[in-house]
């Protein structure tokens, strides 16, 4: 593993770009969720604006990978600008915003942001030193979504009327600073067309992907339903403040412990683990489904999901360094499109379980999707790599 004072310079501005990004989505996105229930009142609603996000990302992944001899930096920037537009308009727009094209916008700029970000973390980090990428990442991603939440949650509390406006105002702050930072970015240029997609021959890869779609099942619903049953069971934005940061700070911790200490030999074990305990945990919506519950499943959550995800991120990207570099685009995609069609069909069943089921069937159907993470490392730990020296000491 490589130390962070020996990594390249464009190594060391991603990560910080990475942080900025995190800790200005942090501060807004799960409020927007908020913003937009307190003025529906309706989960379909927010089902609708998340799916929408999810149908568009792997649409402008598809596009962008078209585009020929466009510097991977241009994208990133394009999806940094179009988070900063969103909020923008969200601020001008206020209660009129409508959760249509929030939901459109958003996706737009989450796709191109994270196409960028994703082929620039594949050529600007060396292999060796990939999971500790990942994993201090994951650190201070953590300790940024720890801290926004809290900042978040007290301003609109303490400041009803303005506090909505002023934490979307510092998120326009954040995104401008990780624009200016990624000028320090070395240009990356694409050189080679644009090849066809899911033409990939390489045996691990349809692995990869399953495993993609079975974990985009899992994270559909979660990424929305955790904060809005917080807010219905508190009534308070501070009470998913705190939520929010004491599930940040034992990610961050939890980041840190893998990123340290696990070695690839025990990726198999750490990710069954991790999935077994982070999904188990959502047996808990089964019983009474009140503030102290949702917390021990946020808490078991927080934990146990980097045993699972630090690995599962390691191998998607060796196998595609193990197949071939020159199709690395295609590779991202790809797997691209089948995570978000896995988080649509999570978003579209999930409509249909709550439209026309009992209401007492939702936390069987959240278990039953939550169980996907495990079927994904079924799959994925039967995948194979011609092991590189520097594996063979780790």
């Amino acid at each position: 593993m490589l130390a962070y004072r020996d990594w390249s310079k464009s190594m060391r501005m991603l990560l910080w770009i990475g942080v900025l990004f995190t800790m200005a989505s942090a501060l807004s996105s799960a409020f927007v969720n908020v913003f937009l229930w307190k003025q529906t009142k309706s989960l379909l609603a927010l089902a609708v604006y998340n799916g929408l996000q999810y149908s568009m990302m792997p649409l402008v992944f598809f596009v962008a990978s078209r585009l020929y001899r466009v510097h991977r930096e241009t994208y990133l920037r394009v999806g940094i600008f179009l988070h900063a537009l969103f909020y923008g308009l969200v601020l001008w727009a206020g209660h009129r915003a409508n959760p249509y094209w929030m939901g459109l916008l958003l996706g737009a700029g989450t796709g191109f942001y994270w196409y960028g970000y994703n082929l620039l973390s594949l050529r600007l980090t060396e292999s060796r030193a990939r999971g500790e990428f990942s994993s201090w990442t994951g650190m201070f991603g953590s300790v940024a979504t720890m801290a926004a939440p809290l900042i978040s949650g007290f301003l609109i509390t303490s400041l009803q009327g303005v506090g909505y406006t002023l934490v979307f105002s510092l998120s326009l702050g954040f995104f401008a600073a990780a624009l200016v930072v990624s000028h320090w970015l070395d240009p990356v240029e694409e050189t080679e067309l644009p090849m066809p997609v899911f033409r990939r021959q390489h045996p691990n890869w349809n692995r990869v992907l399953m495993g993609n779609f079975f974990q985009g099942v899992r994270e559909g619903v979660f990424v929305f339903f955790a904060a809005i049953m917080v807010m219905i069971t508190t009534g308070s934005e501070w009470g998913l403040g705190k939520y929010t940061a004491v599930n940040a700070l034992l990610s961050s911790l939890s980041f840190f412990a893998v990123g340290k200490w696990l070695r690839w030999r025990w990726y198999n074990e750490s990710m069954l683990i991790g999935s077994f305990l982070s999904s188990g945990a959502i047996a808990l919506f089964l019983f009474e489904q009140n503030y102290k519950t949702i917390m021990l499943y946020g808490m078991i959550t927080a934990i146990f999901t980097p045993l699972f995800a630090v690995p599962f991120a390691a191998r998607a990207f060796h196998v595609i360094d193990e197949a071939h570099e020159r199709y690395e685009r295609e590779y991202i995609v790809e797997r691209e499109i089948v995570l978000n069609a896995g988080r649509v069909l999570s978003i579209a069943s999930f409509i249909s379980t709550y439209r026309y089921l009992p209401k007492e069937w939702i936390p069987a159907y959240l278990l039953l999707i939550g169980s996907m993470q495990i079927l994904a490392v079924l799959v994925l730990r039967s995948v194979g790599f011609r092991l590189k020296k520097m594996w063979e000491d780790a």
